[in-house]
């Protein structure tokens, strides 16, 4: 029964949505010279809203700490929701406003990773009391704005986030009812937006979505790694990927670029995979005439069946290569995998 309410509150909203901005032309996003826009046509920014199916889950959880997760989450999808509706909402303010509920939830619940699952980082890690929750506070703070990083390509962060639960539901199978249920819903609430998404390109998630996501997965991840359900190191390899983004992107800016690495620029994975399928679409007469997915779309595709890929390689083979050193193998292919398309593109420009 929950699947169906999940599903039919999820395309309500939709339905409303769509409805609204074609009415109030308010919550649409125009083509822009932004940098980091990469859409042609006009869009709906608020997506992510659709996603309030989720919250039925607060009639069926008895957990507190699982409780308080879902709240706390309602208030990143508001600032999210805020900062879709305002650009005058500068960065600066969403950044100190999203550490001090962080900050909040995090003293309020007494809410910190508290294993590692390596003997060594254990020790460095558990060395002073204060380490675990500056390690908890970035972990989120990342996790956050990684998922903001991705999102603008059709499908690609809803996509990587059903990948992540999806590989969450697998290991965390007869072991807690409650997370699986909650898993569960999230999923659903995702996946009718992701579909519309990536099939038709006329709704991001935005802000709302990717800070509500960000969140609620961090702070899912840390829960599920505290209660033994699964490995934190196996939890950092299955959500990697925005993280990792965000990781390469500071420093990327920060030493190479030498500039503010916390502006925002057009030189993440997907943005210069996506620039070089286009530029290869439009220079090809055949896939530019028969092609029937955008660049937009095949972009998301193209990472998503990726990351699938490396799940299957995880599941198979990450508890006998170690999970740690797993999860620095797929850091050193994103990046490698970066670095390659980043030179591709540098030969291609005129």
């Amino acid at each position: 029964m929950h699947i169906i309410i999940t599903l039919f509150i999820s395309i309500l909203i939709l339905l409303i949505i769509f409805s609204l901005s074609h009415k109030t032309k308010l919550f649409l996003d125009e083509p822009s010279e932004n940098i980091r826009k990469i859409h042609n046509r006009t869009v709906i920014k608020i997506g992510g809203a659709s996603m309030l199916s989720f919250y039925t889950t607060v009639f069926f959880v008895s957990d507190p700490l699982i409780f308080e997760i879902i709240i706390f989450s309602l208030l990143f999808m508001m600032i999210g929701f805020i900062a879709d509706l305002n650009e005058k909402f500068s960065g600066k303010i969403r950044f100190i406003l999203m550490t001090l509920i962080i900050l909040i939830f995090l003293f309020r619940n007494n809410f910190v990773l508290d294993n590692l699952d390596h003997n060594v980082l254990n020790t460095i890690f558990n060395s002073y009391q204060i380490i675990p929750y500056i390690f908890t506070i970035i972990g989120l703070l990342f996790c956050i704005n990684g998922f903001n990083f991705i999102d603008g390509n059709n499908g690609l962060m809803s996509g990587v986030t059903i990948i992540i639960l999806i590989n969450f539901y697998i290991y965390a199978e007869n072991t807690n009812s409650e997370i699986l249920y909650l898993i569960e819903i999230l999923f659903l609430s995702i996946f009718v937006l992701f579909l519309v998404n990536i099939t038709t390109g006329k709704i991001l998630s935005g802000d709302c979505g990717a800070y509500f996501l960000g969140f609620l997965i961090g702070s899912l991840s840390i829960y599920i790694a505290n209660n033994e359900l699964i490995y934190a190191t196996l939890i950092a390899c299955l959500i990697s990927y925005p993280v990792n983004d965000l990781f390469i992107s500071f420093w990327r800016r920060l030493l190479i670029n030498k500039k503010n690495p916390l502006k925002p620029d057009d030189k993440h994975l997907h943005s210069v995979l996506f620039r070089l399928l286009k530029y290869n679409i439009n220079e090809n007469k055949f896939l530019n005439r028969f092609l029937i997915i955008n660049p937009n779309s095949l972009t998301s595709i193209l990472i998503l069946l990726y990351l699938s890929f490396i799940s299957v390689l995880i599941y198979y083979y990450g508890d006998v290569i170690g999970y740690l050193n797993t999860f620095f193998i797929i850091s050193f292919a994103q990046l490698f995998i970066y670095l390659f398309l980043l030179h591709i593109e540098k030969k291609l420009s005129p």
